[in-house]
């Protein structure tokens, strides 16, 4: 050691040195958090978008969408046209399949899916001029996730007769 030098730290720059490394740490912090909080609405999101496809390819499935739309009912099973689907909505931590069985698809959180079903004719342009408007329905499936986040899912639905 040399004559008039110091042979280790004061308290004030012990003291300093933590106040630098407290203000990183937080920044750190602050910077995880936000991650976190991203991370966990994005896999809302996407299991909201997996909600509203499984739905979607449901309801795109049924036969015939010749008929009406029709007062909501709560038994999908019992629905023959796409139009039934007008007005359906669920809200659940399990959500039911067509069968009736559950399937805790959400992580035990509540999505929200609801159907609309618009009939051609209804305001919305379709680009085929040739066939009768009749023949098209849009059908919108609604998911919101337990955060207030919704995804949005429209598809048109036509009722064509092919003949060779």
């Amino acid at each position: 050691m040399k004559k008039g030098g110091r042979g280790g730290f004061t308290l004030i720059e012990a003291m300093f040195a933590s106040v630098i490394l407290a203000i990183g740490v937080l920044g750190i912090s602050g910077t995880l958090a936000a991650s976190y909080q991203q991370t966990i609405a994005m896999r809302q999101t996407a299991t909201a978008l997996s909600l509203a496809r499984q739905l979607m390819e449901e309801i795109t499935a049924v036969p015939d969408n010749t008929a009406p739309v029709a007062t909501p009912s709560s038994a999908r099973d019992t629905f023959t046209s796409v139009g039934q689907y007008n007005g359906y909505t669920d809200t659940s931590t399990a959500l039911s399949t067509l069968s009736g069985s559950t399937v805790d698809a959400t992580d035990s959180q509540a999505f929200t899916r609801s159907v609309t079903v618009t009939s051609a004719g209804a305001g919305y342009p379709s680009i085929d001029t040739s066939s009768p408007q009749s023949d098209f329905d849009l059908v919108t499936v609604t998911v919101t996730a337990p955060d207030g986040q919704s995804v949005q899912l429209q598809r048109a639905v036509c009722n064509y007769t092919f003949t060779r």
